[in-house]
C-alpha cells in the first residue's frame, strides 16, 4: 500500500491522526512514511513509519444540518403578514 503526501493516516493499532509529510527509503529500499501529528500538548510531533503500520483515515461524512433556528415568539410563517 502507498501513501501520498498530506493523506490523512493512522497506526493500524490506534493512535492520532497523522499527516504523510515526506516519504523516504529504508536501507532495504522500501518506502516508508515521515508522519507528524499534534500531541495533546499542542506540540508537534513526528515518526517514521513502514506502509504496513499504517492506514488511510477513511473520509470524514459531513454530519446531519443542523435544524433551522425557532421563529421569534408570535410569529407564523415565512412572511412579512406579522409586521402589519
Amino acid at each position: 500500500m502507498s501513501f501520498a503526501i498530506g493523506e490523512l493516516v493512522e497506526l493500524k493499532s490506534g493512535g492520532p491522526n497523522m499527516t504523510v509529510t515526506s516519504i523516504s527509503k529504508s536501507p532495504d529500499r522500501a518506502d516508508v512514511f515521515v508522519c507528524q501529528w499534534i500531541d495533546k500538548d499542542h506540540r508537534a510531533q513526528t515518526g517514521t513509519y513502514p506502509a504496513e503500520a499504517l492506514v488511510r483515515e477513511p473520509a470524514k461524512k459531513p454530519g446531519p444540518k443542523p435544524p433551522p433556528p425557532p421563529l421569534p415568539s408570535g410569529r407564523t410563517g415565512g412572511g412579512t403578514d406579522w409586521m402589519a
